[in-house]
Protein backbone atom coordinates (compact mmCIF):
# COMPACT_ATOMS: atom_id res chain seq x y z
CA UNK A 1 0.00 0.00 0.00
CA UNK A 2 1.37 3.55 -0.83
CA UNK A 3 1.51 6.11 1.70
CA UNK A 4 1.26 10.05 1.17
CA UNK A 5 4.95 11.60 0.79
CA UNK A 6 6.98 14.35 -0.12
CA UNK A 7 8.84 12.54 -2.38
CA UNK A 8 8.42 13.60 -5.59
CA UNK A 9 8.69 10.31 -7.49
CA UNK A 10 5.82 8.63 -5.64
CA UNK A 11 2.20 9.16 -6.53
CA UNK A 12 -0.25 11.13 -4.47
CA UNK A 13 -3.06 9.12 -3.34
CA UNK A 14 -6.61 9.82 -4.18
CA UNK A 15 -9.30 10.22 -1.70
CA UNK A 16 -11.09 7.45 -2.80
CA UNK A 17 -7.90 5.50 -1.80
CA UNK A 18 -7.18 6.74 1.54
CA UNK A 19 -10.72 5.87 2.48
CA UNK A 20 -10.21 2.55 1.14
CA UNK A 21 -7.20 1.82 2.82
CA UNK A 22 -8.79 2.68 6.23
CA UNK A 23 -11.69 0.73 5.65
CA UNK A 24 -12.43 -3.17 6.41
CA UNK A 25 -15.29 -5.36 6.36
CA UNK A 26 -15.11 -8.66 8.40
CA UNK A 27 -18.38 -10.99 8.61
CA UNK A 28 -18.74 -12.82 11.37
CA UNK A 29 -21.90 -16.19 10.96
CA UNK A 30 -22.44 -16.55 14.47
CA UNK A 31 -22.01 -15.14 18.04
CA UNK A 32 -18.61 -17.48 18.33
CA UNK A 33 -17.12 -15.57 15.36
CA UNK A 34 -18.03 -12.14 17.01
CA UNK A 35 -16.27 -13.39 20.40
CA UNK A 36 -13.39 -14.30 18.20
CA UNK A 37 -13.32 -10.88 16.47
CA UNK A 38 -13.62 -8.78 19.69
CA UNK A 39 -11.17 -10.40 20.86
CA UNK A 40 -9.01 -9.48 18.35
CA UNK A 41 -9.55 -6.22 18.59
CA UNK A 42 -9.11 -6.13 22.54
CA UNK A 43 -5.74 -7.97 22.47
CA UNK A 44 -4.71 -4.74 19.71
CA UNK A 45 -6.34 -2.02 21.63
CA UNK A 46 -3.96 0.30 23.75
CA UNK A 47 -3.48 3.25 25.59
CA UNK A 48 -5.67 5.92 24.12
CA UNK A 49 -7.28 3.77 21.36
CA UNK A 50 -11.41 4.85 21.09
CA UNK A 51 -13.36 2.43 19.31
CA UNK A 52 -16.79 3.68 18.19
CA UNK A 53 -20.16 1.57 17.93
CA UNK A 54 -22.72 2.03 15.65
CA UNK A 55 -26.05 -0.26 15.29
CA UNK A 56 -29.30 -0.72 16.00
CA UNK A 57 -30.70 -2.19 18.95
CA UNK A 58 -29.95 -6.02 18.89
CA UNK A 59 -27.59 -5.55 16.60
CA UNK A 60 -24.65 -6.98 19.31
CA UNK A 61 -22.72 -3.94 20.46
CA UNK A 62 -22.91 -5.09 23.96
CA UNK A 63 -21.39 -8.53 22.63
CA UNK A 64 -19.06 -7.38 21.17
CA UNK A 65 -18.07 -4.56 23.98
CA UNK A 66 -18.41 -7.91 26.07
CA UNK A 67 -15.37 -9.58 24.03
CA UNK A 68 -13.32 -6.79 23.41
CA UNK A 69 -13.08 -6.05 27.39
CA UNK A 70 -11.95 -10.36 27.70
CA UNK A 71 -9.01 -9.83 25.01
CA UNK A 72 -8.09 -6.68 26.54
CA UNK A 73 -7.22 -8.62 29.51
CA UNK A 74 -10.36 -7.26 31.98
CA UNK A 75 -10.68 -10.15 34.34
CA UNK A 76 -13.44 -13.19 33.45
CA UNK A 77 -14.89 -12.02 37.15
CA UNK A 78 -15.83 -8.40 35.95
CA UNK A 79 -19.41 -8.00 34.82
CA UNK A 80 -19.48 -6.23 31.28
CA UNK A 81 -23.25 -4.84 30.77
CA UNK A 82 -24.50 -1.78 28.87
CA UNK A 83 -24.03 0.89 30.44
CA UNK A 84 -27.06 2.65 29.18
CA UNK A 85 -28.74 3.83 32.56
CA UNK A 86 -24.99 4.78 34.01
CA UNK A 87 -23.62 6.13 30.79
CA UNK A 88 -20.27 5.08 31.84
CA UNK A 89 -18.76 1.45 33.11
CA UNK A 90 -15.14 1.26 33.73
CA UNK A 91 -13.50 -2.20 33.77
CA UNK A 92 -10.34 -2.15 35.43
CA UNK A 93 -7.67 -4.50 33.77
CA UNK A 94 -3.91 -5.26 34.71
CA UNK A 95 -2.82 -3.44 32.04
CA UNK A 96 -5.23 -1.29 30.72
CA UNK A 97 -8.24 0.06 31.61
CA UNK A 98 -11.37 -0.18 29.56
CA UNK A 99 -13.71 2.86 29.56
CA UNK A 100 -17.24 2.06 28.41
CA UNK A 101 -19.72 4.27 27.19
CA UNK A 102 -23.29 4.60 25.71
CA UNK A 103 -25.05 7.44 24.35
CA UNK A 104 -28.10 5.94 23.76
CA UNK A 105 -29.95 8.25 26.01
CA UNK A 106 -27.53 10.96 25.92
CA UNK A 107 -30.12 13.73 23.86
CA UNK A 108 -27.57 17.26 24.33
CA UNK A 109 -23.83 16.80 23.94
CA UNK A 110 -23.32 19.01 26.87
CA UNK A 111 -24.57 16.16 28.89
CA UNK A 112 -21.23 14.55 28.35
CA UNK A 113 -18.86 17.35 29.65
CA UNK A 114 -19.78 15.66 33.27
CA UNK A 115 -17.70 12.77 32.08
CA UNK A 116 -14.55 14.29 31.32
CA UNK A 117 -13.50 12.49 28.38
CA UNK A 118 -10.38 14.42 27.96
CA UNK A 119 -9.41 13.02 31.76
CA UNK A 120 -10.56 10.07 30.59
CA UNK A 121 -8.47 9.65 27.18
CA UNK A 122 -5.45 10.64 28.93
CA UNK A 123 -5.51 8.40 31.84
CA UNK A 124 -3.84 5.42 29.78
CA UNK A 125 -7.08 3.47 29.11
CA UNK A 126 -8.97 2.82 25.93
CA UNK A 127 -12.52 3.90 25.24
CA UNK A 128 -15.13 1.84 23.65
CA UNK A 129 -18.69 3.94 22.60
CA UNK A 130 -21.59 2.54 21.98
CA UNK A 131 -24.11 4.67 19.55
CA UNK A 132 -20.62 6.78 18.80
CA UNK A 133 -22.79 8.29 15.69
CA UNK A 134 -24.75 9.96 17.83
CA UNK A 135 -22.42 12.29 18.87
CA UNK A 136 -19.24 11.90 16.42
CA UNK A 137 -18.01 15.45 16.65
CA UNK A 138 -17.47 14.91 20.74
CA UNK A 139 -14.60 12.37 20.66
CA UNK A 140 -11.32 12.99 18.24
CA UNK A 141 -11.31 12.07 14.63
CA UNK A 142 -8.43 9.25 15.21
CA UNK A 143 -11.09 6.44 16.20
CA UNK A 144 -12.11 3.36 14.81
CA UNK A 145 -15.70 2.96 14.24
CA UNK A 146 -17.25 0.14 13.83
CA UNK A 147 -20.56 0.19 11.73
CA UNK A 148 -22.19 -3.20 12.87
CA UNK A 149 -25.14 -4.39 10.24
CA UNK A 150 -27.22 -7.55 11.14
CA UNK A 151 -27.34 -9.97 7.98
CA UNK A 152 -28.89 -12.46 9.77
CA UNK A 153 -29.85 -14.12 12.95
CA UNK A 154 -26.56 -14.34 14.51
CA UNK A 155 -24.22 -13.24 11.79
CA UNK A 156 -23.09 -9.83 11.18
CA UNK A 157 -21.47 -7.10 9.02
CA UNK A 158 -18.26 -5.18 10.81
CA UNK A 159 -17.75 -2.52 8.71
CA UNK A 160 -14.36 -0.57 10.62
CA UNK A 161 -13.36 2.74 9.21
CA UNK A 162 -10.21 4.08 11.12
CA UNK A 163 -9.19 7.83 11.44
CA UNK A 164 -6.02 8.68 11.30
CA UNK A 165 -3.14 7.08 11.64
CA UNK A 166 -3.22 5.63 15.84
CA UNK A 167 -6.78 4.17 14.40
CA UNK A 168 -5.08 2.82 11.37
CA UNK A 169 -2.59 0.87 13.74
CA UNK A 170 -5.66 -0.60 15.89
CA UNK A 171 -7.51 -1.68 12.37
CA UNK A 172 -4.36 -3.38 10.17
CA UNK A 173 -4.01 -5.37 13.97
CA UNK A 174 -7.03 -6.06 14.17
CA UNK A 175 -8.12 -7.45 11.07
CA UNK A 176 -4.34 -9.29 10.08
CA UNK A 177 -6.06 -12.72 8.53
CA UNK A 178 -9.66 -11.62 8.59
CA UNK A 179 -9.47 -8.72 6.01
CA UNK A 180 -12.49 -8.52 4.06
CA UNK A 181 -13.52 -12.40 4.73
CA UNK A 182 -15.84 -14.43 7.05
CA UNK A 183 -14.94 -15.27 10.05
CA UNK A 184 -16.29 -18.13 11.64
CA UNK A 185 -19.52 -20.27 9.87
Amino acid sequence: MERLTANAGRRKLTREEILESRQRIVEVGDEAATEKFGLALGRALGSGDIVGLIGRLGAGKTALTRAIATGAGIPSTTVVNSPTFTILNIYNGPELDLYHLDLYRIEDPEELEGLALADLLDSGGALVVEWFDTFPEAFPEDALTINIEITGEHSRRFVLLAGGPKSEELLEETTQGVINSKVGK
